[in-house]
């Protein structure tokens, strides 16, 4: 087992959320969350999810991370602060 960082596992999350979310935008976090439950072997019950997780593992590990946010003001640049 890869133990990993709270900012890593964070990052695994987002990035695990994010595709999920490209795949297919109509789909509810109700509908991912029972795909990822846990059958008695510990495997989801939509089998594709584990190598998704280990996709979002290994985005984490290699140094990537959660999107940051931007804040926009009307008509002009990004805010930083």
């Amino acid at each position: 087992m890869v133990m990993l960082t709270d900012k890593q596992a964070y990052a695994a999350m987002y990035y695990f959320l994010d595709k999920s979310w490209e795949l297919d935008k109509e789909k509810l976090l109700a509908a991912i969350l029972s795909d990822m439950a846990l059958m008695n072997d510990d495997k989801p019950v939509d089998l594709a999810l584990d190598g998704d997780w280990q996709e979002a593992i290994n985005f984490a590990l290699k140094g990537g991370e959660a999107e940051k946010f931007t804040l926009f003001t009307r008509g002009g640049p990004p805010l930083d602060k």
